[in-house]
């Protein structure tokens, strides 16, 4: 009896994914509702939570592709208390819009950093006070549209507070290994170190950075910040390479800095905080 009206109600009603990725099973009439309530006692359903995550994405949709090669570096959107979006580009301008009539403009600022709340906070002049803009590292999905993002955004104006989500935006290209080509504006060859040409992977999912300098396997983490990134600290085995020329040098070069990236005639050029180069070819 129990499997007759299970298989019955498996071959009468249509499964509907939500937004969750669970399905619904729409109810024709009230005893189709009561045969669903009594198989639920019968054989509760079990409730699947998933807990959400920070990681950025290798690819990002065709709107903010098209952002991104405009020069957008970062973008967030809400409904929260109006419709809104947020657009910074770091080497242009702040830009926030929100259907409630509030539109400002600044110069962009850097982020104040904060590892115990995993937080990062750009505060500029706008109105009559400031804007607070506020990225809590932390999945987030857009109310209206179901569009997933890795950052949980706020945005105070004159003591207005918006919400909504919102990510840095990048190249996808930068994801992959690549090959160190020059040191500034000096060509290396593989016989100025023990292992060959060093090597880096850029893991944009993970947040990762793998390879080795020449010598030594390295590793450490990044955040890719619009045309930016941001290298931690960069650990690696500790052998010894007699003869390596160069692999101290390239490495303290991105160890815990920030560094602006470009492509550049097949090359990834990463323009350092002293104002030289490192550029790479893809492997």
């Amino acid at each position: 009896m129990f499997s007759a009206v299970k298989l019955f109600i498996t071959f009468n009603y249509k499964h509907v994914r939500n937004q969750n990725n669970s399905y619904l099973y729409p109810m024709k009439n009230w005893m189709s509702l009561s045969i669903l309530i009594i198989l639920a006692a019968c054989n509760p359903a079990k409730q699947v939570a998933v807990k959400g995550h920070n990681k950025t994405q290798s690819s990002l949709n065709e709107t903010l592709q098209q952002k991104q090669s405009q020069g957008i570096d970062l973008f967030a959107k809400g409904s929260t208390p109006s419709s809104w979006t947020l657009e910074i580009d770091f080497d242009k301008i702040i830009r926030f819009q929100s259907l409630d009539g509030t539109d400002y403009k600044s110069t962009p600022v850097g982020p104040v950093e904060n590892e115990a709340s995993l937080t990062s906070t750009y505060t500029t002049r706008a109105g009559k006070g400031n804007m607070v803009i506020t990225l809590f590292k932390e999945s987030c999905t857009d109310a209206l549209s179901g569009e997933k993002f890795n950052q949980r955004v706020t945005v105070d104006v004159d003591g207005k507070k918006y919400e909504g989500c919102g990510q840095y935006l990048f190249d996808a290209e930068l994801d992959g290994k690549w090959i160190l080509q020059t040191i500034g504006i000096a060509s290396v060859q593989a016989s100025d170190f023990a292992k060959g040409l060093p090597e880096l992977s850029f893991n944009l999912s993970g947040g990762k950075l793998s390879g080795h300098d020449g010598c030594n396997q390295v590793s450490g983490s990044l955040t890719v910040m619009g045309n930016r990134i941001k290298f931690s600290a960069i650990g690696g085995t500790k052998m010894a390479c007699p003869g390596n020329k160069k692999d101290t040098e390239f490495i303290s070069k991105i160890s815990n800095q920030v560094a602006g990236y470009f492509f550049k005639d097949g090359l990834l050029v990463l323009y350092l905080i002293d104002d030289s180069t490192l550029s790479f070819k893809k492997n």
